[in-house]
């Protein structure tokens, strides 16, 4: 008997777990609005205006260590090639190069990718 109620539930799972497997997802996939991509040809003040906007709500400013408590998580994902802006980091935030090696995603501007979180200096 429980051969057979197995037998059943997996019957009528499995067209529907087919289907989810066969619906097309979105390629680049639909990211939610915390989370970005950019290219080099991407202006600068396009990459520093989503950067800084996020670094508002979870870095920078005061009181000292804004945003560390923050329910915002941020995500900016950068292409292969070389980029000419500051990127603050803040609390619950990711920057991350898409390039096979290292090397592949450069910051070349002064400051380049940095964290001052909980710096006292």
């Amino acid at each position: 008997r429980l051969r057979m109620l197995c037998a059943a539930a997996l019957a009528v799972a499995t067209p529907r777990l087919a289907a989810a497997l066969l619906t097309p997802q979105p390629n680049p996939p639909t990211w939610p609005s915390t989370v970005q991509v950019f290219g080099p040809e991407d202006s600068p003040a396009t990459i520093e205006a989503a950067v800084g906007k996020a670094f508002e709500e979870n870095g920078g400013g005061e009181p000292i260590n804004h945003g560390e408590f923050s329910p915002s998580r941020f995500a900016f994902l950068f292409k292969p090639g070389k980029y000419s802006v500051d990127v603050p980091v803040g609390y619950y935030t990711q920057v991350l190069g898409l390039g096979a090696q290292p090397g592949d995603v450069v910051f070349d501007s002064q400051r380049g990718v940095f964290c001052e979180e909980s710096n006292q200096e």
